[in-house]
């Protein structure tokens, strides 16, 4: 199996739980692993290290993985990119999957379960991680171009007078003007119906 170059953030306080996540790990070829300790350290390092998969133990001291999931996601929101995260469970119970999916936790492993599950687990979010960052990517982009085109937009495309953005923009600077000098303003506004 080919090596992996996927970013992979284990979250975990304990040193038996990293290194048994680490050994599956390095065992399936996955070499950009990274380590953190606990739930705050884990923020910090995701706010300017974009991770493609974030494994997480639920619980843990300062935060749980539920609330440190609900955090990244209001940070992937600010910089448009997309965490595929696991939590670790003891036991799943219908009442914890419920409590995951508010958080928008993406999938749920229990602790016997992970030397079978994880790494499927792994290479279902590689692919999903991959496909919604892509995504992610190419709509800021349209939005960038959207705004791009708008600004660009002043002009009527078929009369060459100015449209009702020019108008908007033109009479806000005008009331600015008059508004600190004083004076008065008129506005004529034609609309040109069935024009062809």
């Amino acid at each position: 199996m080919p090596i992996s170059d996927t970013s992979i953030l284990i979250v975990s306080e304990s040193e038996a739980g990293s290194f048994l996540l680490k050994k599956i790990l390095r065992e399936a070829n996955y070499s950009c692993v990274t380590h953190c300790s606990g739930a705050v350290e884990a923020l910090q390092y995701l706010e300017n290290n974009p991770t493609r998969v974030l494994i997480s133990e639920w619980d843990m001291e300062e935060i749980d993985g539920i609330e440190m999931a609900s955090h990244l996601r209001a940070i992937e929101r600010d910089q448009h990119r997309f965490t595929y995260t696991i939590l670790i469970v003891a036991d799943h119970s219908g009442e914890e999957l419920n409590a995951a999916l508010q958080a928008n936790v993406d999938s749920l492993v229990g602790t016997s379960d992970l030397p079978s599950h994880l790494i499927p687990q792994i290479r279902t979010a590689e692919r999903i991680s991959n496909q919604i960052n892509d995504l992610l990517i190419r709509n800021h982009q349209l939005e960038e171009q959207q705004q791009e085109l708008e600004v660009g937009q002043l002009l009527d495309p078929l009369t060459r007078l100015g449209n009702h953005r020019q108008a908007e923009q033109s009479l806000a600077d005008t009331i600015r003007q008059i508004d600190s000098r004083g004076g008065a303003v008129c506005f004529i506004l034609i609309n040109i119906g069935n024009y062809q």
